[in-house]
């Protein structure tokens, strides 16, 4: 059998590796030809400079939007809590599968049922936290409420399903995220030319739903239950790189999505009493703004409660701390799952964990070193810290803490020298540093969080006085290191933006990929020659004891990438003649020195060590100096504070310290400012000052511990924690399901207060009915969703709130609901039913929340009607308008008004009867008149707050229409007699009877006559009607009369006009007449020639044959 060739090195021709060694092979003389010779490159004309120009100017306005500042930018990626990314859509489309398949990409694990968050590790800087969204309306809003990112899937067969609009308007109106579509059931379609045209199809009713090139993606089809690799591969892609912009409400508000609970109510207690209320745990990440300790949550479904205990707890789900490969590999692939039985990993309130043993195979030497540093529990400065030496038997054991004191007056005064030589380093020096916070679990494990990036801290320069020995490092100048030190604050601080997001990944990769393995291949150089060379030198008694060395000077610096650091090194020598300390002299040996072993020597050295007496002053501390001895004292008779030369000198450095640092932030704030000004962009000055300010207030407490931190700004965003809630009721733990959201959400100060909102509401197009004022509706505001009765109205041009009874069609309306206080520009949207049984579209309307306040004044119109009792000239006596002469009272100097138009003022009551009063009018009123008065009648909207509890009962109806009440009980329409419209009386036309003469008398009479008789009698008839409408007198009003003269107007120019037409026609019929007599005239005299000439010819041809006949005869 012949050898099988293996599968060649293939050189990569594409690639940042490939960029990387084409920029290596490039000559000298080639590089930055363009900064050397700008010109070359530079525009071929004005033209094309002027339209480059214009279009960049263009993109840069384009980016341009409100700027909101985002609370989580100061936070480092291991400090970012998961991104929450939802795959919504109907049943049976595919959503199961394509988290399957997502996961399938991430994580090699392997889940049987999808039940609550899935949080995976997808990369190196990044945690996304998978959940599966029901078909049900409450879980939909929720999501949406929440959700970073949304996979609207979407079935290619079937088309868009109602339940996809409504949840698309249900992201609107609560800040609408990250959208992205994914067309499944693609393999459903035979014919290559209908699945194209419905992929177009749907790919345009979907941009118009959101936006103009929303990310639209196709899975063609499904192996072993599975999507293609591919399309899950470029889906996962594009999931990792999108950018999230800050929504308001969830920036103000904290809130946590619990990716599991537990009932720890004690079992007996709930084995008597099985009703009783439960006390409840909840874990997950927090989210949003910072969660205040004892502050009131909003668990979504259930109510309102108060916080009883919030713990912070280990991260089950951490990022890698440092990753040398582009790649993440299977073990830092993490996955939790809790309610999916995925995730070995539960923590409880003492953050105790199950750790599953390992079982170790054949480890190499360096495998097996490095295992062993893995389960180290404590660094190596923190054992060196803890380590004691006893020098004699019976003496107190001597540990580097003794020493702090003398050690950091060592190092101040080495960074003041350092300070005098050199300015560039003064500030990094100067800046105190902080210990990493550690969390103690009960196994007495150690678990080190991520360190903060805005707590500069240079890990180049990481000073210690603990240890006694460090390695030697390559020396760099000290503007090299100025230079990397302000980059990297730079860095941290997050001043260098980059809005391709893609390329700025996949750099940060590359970068990461080659420090890494820059960093294991450095700290394996010369390991050993360089650990002979450290400990060479013996580390003598004097050292030990009183901390002075015998070399001049100390290297401060250390390498961040190593891994073992040791922290001092003396460099020089003292010389020949210098006393060797780690020699033991004694008399016995026959040298000069002195006895050790003299009882008096012993007891002149005995104040220089630790004594096992504690109480013991005068060997607590070294007798050196008197001011040593006592300290700082206070003269009791002069009042007089004296303080020792130590506080003193400690003072002095503190105080130079502080000035050194408010110099070093005068400078780069000045600097900072001088591009900003040089930049001119107003919307990035706006970005970065907001920016600026938040970093300045996450700084305020980056000196303190978490605890110290969590109790002044409340636990940040990113912290995994244990919430107890206690009296939560049982139905919740009863009727609980890992499939629906369990939301958590924080309440600021006021927002449990319940008061009257008034908002502007429209219908949605989409809704079958208008909407009826007082009609239950259920409104989603918040984190809330609750059923009220709002009271719709319209504003009036004067400001007037005027009750409306129904919504109007295609147009906003006010509405004034009872519910929590909420702040304005608050989005909400309306259901009257949340039923998956409907049929109909579900989201009655949408709006914002205008203004808060106690009571808001709606008011409707109200006529009351009055008849007169007796009528003067122009004052009438006006009866049964009102019941009493109080109400009279109210309305005095109010305007009246009478059917006929007359309008009046009331004046004064009467006596009797009661209610009646006296009113004066323009004219005289009749008795057979009625009298209106117009009033505003105030309307109050119905105080109903209804909470949803769709947790506590999955089939949870509110109140419901009276509609549908009538409908179920098959109750008819009450018919109320006032509201039924009375027939019209109209007054029948007169009809002129036709004159009836007498047949006999008809005969006899002329036709002449006869036609004159039938016209008097019409006459007559006509000049009765005038005199009846002459004697009628009718007072118009003022709009009557405008319109009556506006009428009298337009007949006299119509009269004008037909009298102009009348009269031209006339003019042109006359010269019709005399054009055509003229032609008539010339026609005849035509045809009288013509005739003449032909009887002419007539006549003369009679006779030729008359005369012929003669002569025949002849």
């Amino acid at each position: 059998m012949e050898d099988k060739e293996n599968k060649k090195h293939r050189v990569p021709k594409a690639g940042p590796k490939a960029e990387r060694k084409k920029e290596k092979k490039v000559p000298e003389h080639q590089k930055n030809v363009k900064e050397r010779n700008p010109k070359a490159f530079t525009f071929k004309s004005a033209t094309a400079a002027a339209k480059a120009t214009q279009r960049n100017s263009d993109r840069e306005v384009k980016k341009h939007h409100v700027p909101i500042l985002n609370t989580t930018s100061i936070l480092s990626a291991a400090e970012l809590p998961p991104y929450l990314v939802a795959v919504v859509g109907p049943p049976k489309v595919g959503k199961t599968s394509l988290i399957r398949s997502l996961l399938r990409n991430y994580t090699p694990e392997r889940i049987d049922e999808i039940n609550g968050p899935i949080t995976v590790v997808t990369g190196k800087q990044r945690r996304i936290t998978f959940f599966e969204c029901p078909n049900d309306l409450n879980s939909m809003i929720d999501i949406g409420k929440t959700a970073d990112l949304i996979l609207l899937v979407i079935d290619a067969s079937f088309g868009f399903e109602m339940e996809t609009f409504e949840f698309l308007n249900i992201l609107q109106v609560h800040g609408f995220p990250k959208v992205m579509g994914v067309l499944t059931h693609l393999d459903l379609f035979r014919d290559p030319n209908k699945l194209k045209v419905t992929k177009k199809k749907l790919k345009h009713r979907f941009w118009q739903e959101i936006y103009q090139g929303a990310k639209l993606f196709y899975l063609s089809g499904m192996i072993n239950g599975k999507y293609l690799k591919r399309e899950i591969h470029n889906l996962a892609r594009f999931i990792s790189i999108v950018k999230f912009r800050p929504l308001q409400w969830r920036s103000s508000h904290p809130y946590v999505i619990a990716d599991r609970m537990e009932d720890i109510t004690p079992p007996h207690l709930v084995h008597k009493n099985p009703g009783m209320d439960r006390s409840v745990t909840f874990y997950g990440y927090i989210r949003g703004a910072n969660m205040k300790p004892k502050s009131k949550l909003h668990v979504a479904g259930v109510g309102d409660f108060d916080m009883a205990s919030i713990d912070l707890l280990p991260d089950p789900c951490p990022l890698p701390d440092k990753v040398p490969r582009k790649t993440l590999n299977e073990k830092q692939r993490l996955t939790y799952a809790p309610m999916s039985n995925l995730g070995n990993l539960f923590l409880d309130k003492d953050a105790t964990y199950v750790e599953m043993p390992v079982v170790q195979k054949n480890q190499g030497e360096a495998e097996g070193m490095m295992k062993d540093l893995q389960q180290t529990q404590n660094t190596i400065d923190q054992m060196m810290e803890e380590s004691t030496l006893r020098l004699f038997k019976g003496s107190a054991p001597l540990s580097n803490k003794f020493m702090e004191e003398e050690e950091e007056e060592e190092g101040e005064d080495m960074d003041d020298e350092d300070d005098d030589d050199d300015d560039g380093q003064d500030d990094d020096d100067d800046e105190e540093e902080e210990g990493e916070d550690i969390v103690v679990t009960a196994d007495g494990r150690s678990r080190r969080k991520a360190p903060n990036p805005m707590k500069f801290k240079d890990d180049e320069e990481d000073k210690s006085t603990n240890g006694d020995v460090v390695y030697d490092e390559e020396e760099e100048t000290d503007e090299v290191k100025l230079l990397e030190k302000q980059l990297k604050q730079r860095k941290e601080l997050g001043l260098d933006d980059d809005d391709d997001g893609a390329d700025d990944m996949e750099e940060e990769e590359e970068e990461e990929e080659e420090e890494g393995k820059r960093d294991i291949a450095r700290w394996k150089e010369g390991m050993v020659e360089r650990a002979a060379s450290a400990f060479e030198k013996q580390t003598t008694l004097m050292e030990l004891v009183y901390n002075e060395s015998t070399k001049k000077e100390e290297d401060k610096e250390d390498d961040d990438d190593e891994l073992f650091q040791l922290k001092k090194r003396r460099d020089g020598e003292e010389g020949l003649d210098s006393i060797d300390s780690s020699k033991f002299f004694s008399h016995e040996d026959g040298k000069q020195g002195t006895d050790w072993f003299d009882e008096e020597v012993i007891n002149s050295l005995a104040h220089r060590f630790v004594s096992m007496d504690p109480s013991a002053d005068n060997v607590n501390r070294p007798r050196l100096k008197d001011d040593e001895v006592y300290g700082d004292f206070e003269d009791l008779e002069s009042g007089e504070k004296h303080k020792s030369s130590e506080t003193m000198k400690k003072e002095e450095d503190e105080s130079f310290k502080q000035k050194k640092i408010d110099q070093k932030n005068k400078f780069d704030n000045k600097y900072d400012e001088e591009e900003e000004e040089e930049e001119g962009d107003f919307f990035s000055s706006m970005k970065s000052n907001m920016e600026t300010k938040a970093k300045e207030a996450a700084l305020e407490f980056a000196g303190e511990d978490a605890e110290t931190r969590a109790m002044y700004e409340g636990f940040r965003p990113g912290y995994y924690v244990r919430i107890l809630i206690e009296k939560l009721p049982m139905e919740f733990i009863k009727n609980f399901s890992p499939h629906r959201p369990m939301l958590l959400g924080g309440l600021l100060m006021g927002e449990d207060a319940i008061g009257f909102l008034q908002c502007r509401i429209k219908k949605h197009r989409w809704a079958r009915k208008i909407l009826k004022s007082n009609d239950p509706l259920i409104f989603s505001l918040g984190w809330r969703r609750f059923q009220t009765m709002p009271l719709y109205s319209m504003e009036d041009s004067n400001g007037r709130g005027r009750m409306l009874k129904y919504t109007p069609e295609h147009m906003h309306c006010i509405a004034t609901i009872f519910a929590p206080i909420t702040p304005s520009n608050s989005g909400f949207a309306a259901f009257q039913s949340l039923d998956d049984l409907s049929t109909g579209f579900r989201v009655s309307a949408t709006g914002v929340i205008l203004e808060q306040n106690q009571s808001f004044k709606v008011v409707k119109k109200l006529k009351l009607v009055g008849t007169p009792a007796a009528s003067f000239k122009k004052t009438v006596y006006v009866q049964n308008m009102f019941t009493s002469a109080l109400e009279v009272a109210k309305f005095e100097g109010a305007g009246i008004r009478t059917v006929s138009g007359i309008r009046g003022i009331i004046k004064r009551a009467l006596a009797k009867p009661a209610g009646s009063f006296r009113a004066t009018f323009e004219d005289r009123v009749l008795m057979s008149d009625i009298v209106f008065l117009r009033t505003w009648y105030p309307v109050e909207a119905k105080r109903l707050y209804n909470p949803v509890t769709s947790l506590l009962d999955e089939n949870w109806k509110g109140m419901k229409t009276v509609r549908l009440l009538r409908i179920e009980r098959d109750i008819a329409i009450p018919q109320k007699p006032d509201s039924n419209y009375a027939p019209v009386e109209e007054r029948p036309s007169m009809v002129v009877k036709p004159l009836q003469v007498p047949s006999k008398l008809r005969d006899k009479t002329p036709w002449a006559i006869r036609a004159t008789l039938m016209e008097n009698k019409i006459q007559r008839l006509d000049q009765r009607k005038k005199k009846l409408d002459i004697k009628r007198k009718v007072v118009l009003e003022p709009e009557e009369k405008k319109v009556k003269e506006a009428l009298k107007t337009l007949n006299f120019l119509a009269r004008e006009r037909h009298a102009k037409v009348q009269e031209k026609e006339k003019k042109e019929k006359e010269e019709y007449k005399k054009k055509k007599a003229k032609e008539d005239a010339l026609e005849a005299e035509k045809v009288k020639n013509t005739k003449k000439r032909l009887y002419k010819l007539e006549g003369t041809t009679q006779l030729n044959r008359d005369f012929k006949k003669t002569r025949r005869t002849q």
